[in-house]
């Protein structure tokens, strides 16, 4: 017999109750902030390529690099100091792909596969473009959403198929609501953050 998957023991249901609650809790100001929130991202992600001469690709591939672990605020200002061929304060695994991403861009290559990873990867394409079907990143705070009080996103994100079980969940609740799926992780991000951590970023 089969060793049961670690992912058979997520209820999928509840998931899909989960985000579906925190986007009902949603403001209008939160659903207009996340509807928009990857658009915006994306304009940033241009400035900063036409301010230090990048491609946008490879801003998009700096700034996802640069997103685990921190704010938002602070991948920011992080990725224009790399731009700028500067060091940004971040670990030196990061540091060094976000070099790696950058000599791909300088030299014609494509600095996007050095954004590896799930979550990077999903967030790098997002940032690319904002309309990018059926994408959707899963961060902590997403997972979270999804996962409960009681739930252990570090180490679901963990698990073989946990990551894409979590954006299957989110597929499912936007499918329902007529949204694509990076819309409602957004909204909902937005509005846990709003919550939880009482924090509000802009651009």
């Amino acid at each position: 017999m089969a060793r049961p998957r670690l992912i058979d023991t997520l209820d999928f249901a509840e998931m899909e109750t989960r985000i579906a609650a925190w986007y009902a809790r949603a403001t209008d100001e939160d659903r207009e902030q996340g509807r928009t929130w990857y658009a915006r991202a994306g304009r940033f992600a241009r400035r900063l390529s036409d301010r230090h001469g990048a491609s946008h690709r490879g801003t998009v591939a700096v700034l996802a690099i640069l997103s685990p672990r921190i704010q938002w605020t602070v991948a920011m200002r992080y990725a224009a100091v790399a731009l700028a061929g500067g060091t940004p304060n971040h670990f030196p695994a990061i540091r060094a792909k976000v070099q790696d991403a950058l000599i791909a861009d300088a030299i014609g290559d494509d600095p996007m596969q050095h954004a590896r990873g799930p979550k990077v990867s999903s967030f790098a394409r997002l940032l690319a473009d904002p309309r990018h079907g059926w994408e959707v990143c899963i961060d902590t705070h997403a997972a979270a959403i999804a996962l409960g009080p009681l739930g252990e996103p570090m180490r679901v994100l963990g698990w073989v198929g946990g990551y894409q079980a979590i954006q299957d969940a989110y597929r499912a609740v936007a499918l329902r609501h007529g949204l694509r799926p990076s819309v409602l992780q957004a909204v909902t991000w937005v509005t846990y953050r709003r919550e939880v951590y009482k924090l509000r970023e802009d651009f």
